[in-house]
């Protein structure tokens, strides 16, 4: 995982941390990466994407077993 990535995840384990329930959204989360490190930290991820094309993102994030549950596709400008 990338730095980036780290930094995040980091930041919303402190955040989720900090509250009685905290419910946080990759927006733009690509293959999913992100959210399946999270879920696996115990943490509440969930994430969406418009996957263009020309990316193998969606195929990934199909392939996982997040797909349509904790990560769904973003259609018609709608976060489902």
């Amino acid at each position: 995982m990338d730095v980036t990535s780290r930094f995040v995840l980091d930041f919303a384990r402190r955040f989720a941390a900090s509250r009685e329930r905290a419910a946080i959204l990759d927006f733009g989360c690509g293959s999913g990466a992100l959210v399946a490190a999270g879920r696996a930290q115990g943490l509440e991820i969930r994430g969406a994407d418009i996957f263009y094309g020309g990316s193998h993102a969606r195929a990934q994030a199909e392939a996982s077993a997040l797909w349509g549950t904790a990560i769904q596709p973003i259609s018609d400008g709608r976060i489902p």
